[in-house]
C-alpha cells in the first residue's frame, strides 16, 4: 500500500466511525424528542431534536416523574417548552 491509499483507508474510517456515533446518537434523540411533543410539552420536534442528548433526557425524566421543572448543568428549565427560569 502506498501512502494515498493508507490515507484514504484512514479518511474512510474516521468517517465511518462518527457517522455511526452520530447516527446512534441522533436515534436517541429522536426517541426523547417523539416523547416530548408526544406528552404535549412542546410542539417543535424538528428543534427539539437537535438539542443535547442530556438535556433531553433530564427533560424526559422530569416529564415522567409530573414535575414543573428540571435541572440541567446547575441551571433550572420548564418542563412546559424546556425554556429557562429567570
Amino acid at each position: 500500500m502506498n501512502k494515498n491509499t493508507k490515507g484514504i483507508i484512514t479518511v474512510i474510517a474516521v468517517l465511518t466511525i462518527v457517522g455511526g456515533a452520530w447516527f446512534l446518537t441522533r436515534k436517541t434523540n429522536s426517541k426523547y424528542a417523539h416523547f416530548i411533543v408526544d406528552s404535549g410539552k412542546s410542539s417543535n420536534y424538528a428543534i427539539v431534536v437537535t438539542f443535547d442528548k442530556a438535556f433531553l433526557k433530564e427533560w424526559v425524566k422530569a416529564i415522567k416523574n409530573s414535575t414543573d421543572t428540571f435541572d440541567y448543568q446547575n441551571k433550572k428549565y420548564n418542563t412546559q417548552g424546556g425554556t429557562a427560569v429567570k
